[in-house]
């Protein structure tokens, strides 16, 4: 989100991997076609914009930032881009430090110019659970050294960060296994810890969506090899309880995998809007 602007790029068809861009103006509830645009370098170069799909989109300012993806073909080394939503220009950002390798079904979260970037799958579809940040000003990665038993490796989780100061970690998908856990790094002592949580939790799931509004957690869809899981939590980061929000029917969106969620403050209100996913067939449907 930027503005009442939703901007959603590439993905899967289900034939071919994407790279178109798209605008929702929740204003008007009207989509917009935007071309892809990319704006020349310095030194006259022009960087290879490459469809994908299980990128991250963060928001800052008056631009995204697109962050790593599965490509084809592949690259070695994470690719960080930004979308200028007034000028409509995808940029290349020439980063340069310890940069992480490439990936797809990682977390991206943001804490003023730092992006912070945990776990995913690599190229060859190995599960990942590096951390690292990203300066936005000088453009350089920096990977972050921790204590404590962080998550264990995982792809297609979901993250947030609260109060710019403590990163969650929910569930996603192991090598062996689906997860339900929650972890908490505190980047003051920058010790992992894994979360005594309260209440009815949610069965173990990936590809669900989260968004966090004030202190409460929303956690969204999902699934595992078995089966879907429509409903939407709510986890309480202060009270790390647990609790059902909706159980939607069988026809919401959230019975889907893969789709994105955003908040969005509209009439004193925040609501929730989701877009796309993965059930059978991939899906335009937004709610």
């Amino acid at each position: 989100m930027v503005g009442s602007k939703m901007i959603v790029f590439g993905g899967d068809s289900g034939n071919h991997l994407l790279d178109d861009t798209k605008i929702l103006s929740l204003d008007k509830l009207t989509w917009d076609s935007v071309a892809s645009k990319v704006r020349v370098s310095p030194a006259g170069r022009r960087a290879q914009f490459r469809p994908c799909k299980g990128h991250c989109l963060v928001p800052w300012g008056k631009t995204v930032i697109l962050v790593g993806g599965k490509s084809e073909p592949s690259s070695d080394r994470i690719s960080v881009w930004t979308f200028n939503t007034e000028t409509e220009i995808w940029s290349h950002m020439e980063a340069k430090g310890d940069i992480p390798v490439a990936r797809s079904g990682h977390t991206v979260t943001r804490a003023g110019p730092v992006l912070i970037l945990f776990g995913g799958e690599d190229t060859k579809g190995k599960k990942l659970h590096d951390l690292h940040m990203f300066d936005l000003k000088s453009l350089t990665w920096l990977p972050l050294n921790y204590k404590g038993a962080g998550p264990s490796p995982r792809s297609n989780h979901v993250a947030a960060l609260y109060d710019d100061r403590i990163l969650l970690i929910f569930g996603g998908q192991s090598k062996s296994k689906t997860l339900n856990d929650v972890h908490a790094l505190d980047f003051e002592t920058m010790v992992w810890s894994r979360m005594r949580t309260h209440g009815h939790h949610p069965s173990p799931r990936a590809g669900c969506c989260g968004a966090l509004c004030g202190t409460k957690w929303y956690i969204a869809g999902g699934g595992s090899k078995k089966r879907r899981h429509p409903e939407t939590w709510v986890f309480d980061v202060l009270e790390s309880k647990w609790s059902v929000c909706v159980v939607p029917p069988s026809s919401s969106i959230t019975t889907k995998k893969g789709f994105s969620m955003v908040p969005l403050y509209y009439r004193d209100k925040i609501v929730l809007v989701s877009f796309g996913g993965n059930k059978k067939e991939p899906s335009d449907k937004k709610t």
